[in-house]
This record gives structure tokens, C-alpha cells and sequence, in this order.
């Protein structure tokens, strides 16, 4: 009976002491996460093509369509990058910053060319949509050809920087452009923003 109520006493300190460990660890905090798209392509040959590319976030009020389709003969070296954090595809590009290196949401190049009795139809459209944010600029075209040359490149860069939120950095410095609002959404004067410890929050 002493055996018992040893190894059962040896027992509960053990789950005890485990239950300790695991309980005073802190918690995995998640990497701060941002969406990239990479993805190439280089195709030759003869016969029916149907290429497509979308992408859509409304983060950075991006939309980009990219479709075209035919019968023929076709040489097609494409490249599609994009991140929701500009620094991952720096660049230079002539038009942009003058020529120094400049953070690019999207960027595609393609080198194409084309020739068949069936027409390659296609179209492309770049969109900073306006009611996602963006400034509502909008790049578009279309084509219907029997044959075509092309050498392009195209790319989108939000005003809106990349900047996340380090929750381990959450402090009263948040609040400095806060206000205080009544139920009607008005600002109440001389009202000052605390910062919530409990909640990180103003």
C-alpha cells in the first residue's frame, strides 16, 4: 500500500511540475504575414494557347486581368511578381524615381511573339481601384491580331506603405492622433486619448 501511494504521490508532483513548464512558456506569437505571387513562364510552339492571369487585392486596391487566346505559331517569355510589401521587389525602372530603385507592388514582363491564320485576342487591365482606396487610375488594352511582336513591362506601387503593426511594440504612441467621439460622431473638445494596457488600444 506504501508502494502505491509513493508512485501515485511521484506521479501528481510529475503532472504537476509538467503542467507548470507548459503553463509558464509564453504563447508562439504568429509572423506578420504579407501575400506574394511569383510565378514565370517561357512557352514555344504551334497550336491553340489560352493564357490567363488575375490578380485582386483590395489591401492595396490592386486589380490586374491578364487573358489571351488563339491558334498559331507562339514564342511567349513572361514573368508575373507581386507582394503586398513593395521592398521585396525593388526595382529600376526609368519612368520611376529616376531610375534608383523604387518598392513595386506588381511587376510583369513579357516578351511575345506571334503569328497564325486564327487571331490571338487578348486584353489586359491594370486598375488602382478607387473604391478599394487606390487613386482610381486605370491601364487597359486590347488586341485582335494575326500577327504580333510585343516587348512589355508593366507595373503597379501603392501610395499605401507597408507598414505593419508590431504587437510587441503596442504602446500609449498609437494614440497621439486619436480623438474622442460622441454617439453622433462628433469630436469632443478637450477630451484626451489614454491608451488601454488591458485591450492595446486608445
Amino acid at each position: 500500500m506504501k508502494g502505491v501511494i509513493v508512485v501515485v504521490s511521484v506521479l501528481v508532483l510529475a503532472l504537476m511540475g509538467g503542467c507548470g513548464i507548459v503553463l509558464a512558456n509564453p504563447p508562439l506569437v504568429p509572423p506578420i504575414q504579407y501575400e506574394q505571387f511569383c510565378e514565370a513562364q517561357k512557352v514555344a510552339g504551334t497550336g491553340i494557347v489560352d493564357v490567363s492571369t488575375s490578380i485582386v487585392d483590395k489591401k492595396i486596391a490592386l486589380e490586374y486581368y491578364n487573358t489571351m487566346a488563339g491558334d498559331g505559331d507562339l514564342e511567349l517569355d513572361s514573368e508575373h511578381l507581386y507582394s503586398q510589401n513593395p521592398e521585396k521587389i525593388a526595382r529600376e525602372i526609368d519612368a520611376v524615381n529616376n531610375g534608383k530603385k523604387s518598392g513595386l507592388n506588381l511587376i510583369e514582363t513579357t516578351k511575345m511573339t506571334y503569328a497564325g491564320n486564327t487571331p490571338l485576342v487578348g486584353g489586359k487591365l491594370l486598375n488602382s481601384k478607387a473604391f478599394y482606396g487606390g487613386i482610381g487610375a486605370e491601364v487597359q488594352e486590347m488586341f485582335s491580331v494575326y500577327e504580333m511582336e510585343k516587348d512589355q513591362t508593366a507595373f503597379f506601387a501603392s501610395t499605401t506603405p507597408y507598414n505593419p503593426k508590431d504587437p510587441k511594440k503596442c504602446d500609449a504612441s498609437i494614440c497621439k492622433d486619436c480623438c474622442c467621439l460622441d454617439a453622433n460622431n462628433k469630436e469632443i473638445p478637450n477630451c484626451k486619448c489614454e491608451f488601454d494596457k488591458t485591450q492595446e488600444k486608445c
